[in-house]
Parts: structure tokens; sequence; C-alpha cells
């Protein structure tokens, strides 16, 4: 019996040691503030849930996965869960050397696909590290709730500039449009997808995939997009985008929700070659 016992404790203590450990304090403070600059509402774990479960995530075993993986658990107040692996060179296995590989390889996840779609849509995360796997480091950071595009909607339609709303832009665009704000996000998303600087020039934007994947949910959209110049105020822009939509809103029937997505940056040579910058917004609209 205690042969048994012992070969139990050993293989705990096997798998223990291969799990992904907790990222450092100023790890998790850094990923809080790098991801809060794509979705504000989005906040670290306080029941350290997800944390502990992504330790499951980081692993050496996944240096090879990029992306999102399946994870077939929900939170403890049901809600779902999505996995996002990666990992990045380090020999390093102290806390300051692996702290400075995540600094390092953590803000890709706002410009590429599936991270960016996955932290846009999540409203709580946790996160792991396991340095020591042969001079790569792996982690892990698991969401609630899961992206709703399931981290297959095409990178090539992405355009890594596209920033969420903010909540109290939010607030602003229900109140110029009169359009209620989709909580879920999932339009909102969408219109990250296809906010584009090349929106400047366009005379017409189908928003054809945003309509494709709107469709596949079972949905049907229509887009509005605009640019006004940046003089160093990006939410005036913002509004004075969003009244010039007043008729085109009101002319037609729609559901009271509405999603948006900005590129608060967008450069073009004006006269005498000098440079403006632009503002460019675009919203999908449930009907």
């Amino acid at each position: 019996m205690k042969c048994v016992a012992l070969v139990v404790v050993l293989l705990a203590i096997v798998r223990s040691s291969q799990a992904g450990r907790a990222f450092s304090i100023e790890a998790e403070n850094f990923v809080v503030e790098e991801f809060r600059k794509l979705n504000p509402r989005l906040e670290w774990d306080p029941t350290n849930f997800l944390i502990d479960l992504s330790g499951r995530y980081a692993l050496c075993d996944n240096i090879n996965v990029k992306g999102s993986m399946q994870v077939d658990r929900t939170t403890q107040d049901g809600a779902s869960i999505g996995a996002m692996v990666d990992s990045t060179q380090g020999t390093g296995t102290d806390s300051e050397a692996v702290t400075s590989y995540l600094v390092e390889a953590l803000p890709t996840w706002r410009y590429k696909s599936p991270f960016r779609q996955q932290i846009m849509s999540a409203t709580k995360f946790g996160c792991s590290v396991q340095p020591g796997c042969r001079g790569r480091v792996s982690f892990a950071c698991l969401f609630s709730p899961r992206d709703n595009f399931g981290g297959n909607y095409g990178e090539a339609t992405a355009n890594p500039k596209a920033l969420a709303f903010t909540p109290e832009q939010y607030l602003l665009a229900e109140r110029i449009l009169g359009a209620e704000w989709d909580r879920s996000h999932f339009v909102e998303n969408l219109s990250g997808w296809e906010t584009d600087c090349a929106m400047i020039e366009a005379e017409e934007w189908s928003f054809a995939n945003a309509k494709k994947k709107a469709e596949e949910n079972g949905m049907s959209i229509y887009g509005l997009y605009g640019s006004a110049p940046n003089a160093g105020d990006t939410e005036q822009a913002m509004t004075t985008i969003l009244e010039s939509w007043k008729t085109q809103y009101s002319a037609r029937k729609f559901k009271k929700q509405v999603g948006c997505s900005l590129i608060p940056d967008c450069w073009r040579t004006g006269r005498g070659d000098m440079r403006v910058m632009y503002v460019t917004v675009s919203c999908l609209f449930e009907y």
C-alpha cells in the first residue's frame, strides 16, 4: 500500500511540474494594461479560476501551437471559456527573465488573429507561463466568454489598427444614433474586421466579410462608414462622423442594435504635400 501511495504522490509531482505557473505580478499588471488598450472592460479574473486552469495549456508540449485551443469547461457561473496559446524564444527560467519575454511577446496579441478577436470578446481572463521548453517559453491565457468567431475567422480580412469603442463611446453612439449598443459585442467585433483607412477614399464599401459572418449566425446587418480630420481630438472627429449618419440611419428600419470600431490615425497627404491625420469609423446595424 505504501508503494502505491508513493507512486501516486510522484505522479502528482510530475504532473504539477509540467503545468504552467502563474504570471508574476509585474507580468500580470503589464498584460492587463496592454489588453485594456483594446478592450477597456477586460479584467484579470478575481476568482483565480482562469489563472489556475490556464496552467494546463501553458505547456512545453504546446510550443508549436499558436492560436486557439478547445476548452471543455465553463466558469463557475456557467460562462464559456476560450484558450489562446503561444510561445516565444527565451532560455532563462527565473521570474525576471520570464517577465521580460512576456512583455516583449504579449503586445503582438493585440494585432493578430485570433488573439485580437478573443481579447475584444471577453470580460475576464487569466494566464500562465512555462519556461525552459528547449529554448522557448510557452504561455497561455484563458478568456471568458469565448470568442464568438471561434478563432476561425480569416486573418487576411482583419485590420490590426481598428479599435473597439470604449464604454463611454458606446453611450455617445447610442445617444447620437438612437440605437442600442450590442452588449454581446458580436456586431462590434464584426465591424472591427471591416474598419479600414481605405474607407477615406472609398465611394462604396460592401461590408462583404462582416455580412457573410453575420449570415452564418442568422443575422442581417447594414454598415455605415466615414472619416473626419483628427485635429488632436479623436472623440470630436468620431462625433462628427456619427452625427453625419443621422439621416441615413433614421431612413432605415433597423433593430435597436449597433456596434462600431474606429482607427484614430489614418494618414493622408493633403494640400502642399502636408500630412493630415483622419479618424475612420464604421458601424454595423442589425435589422
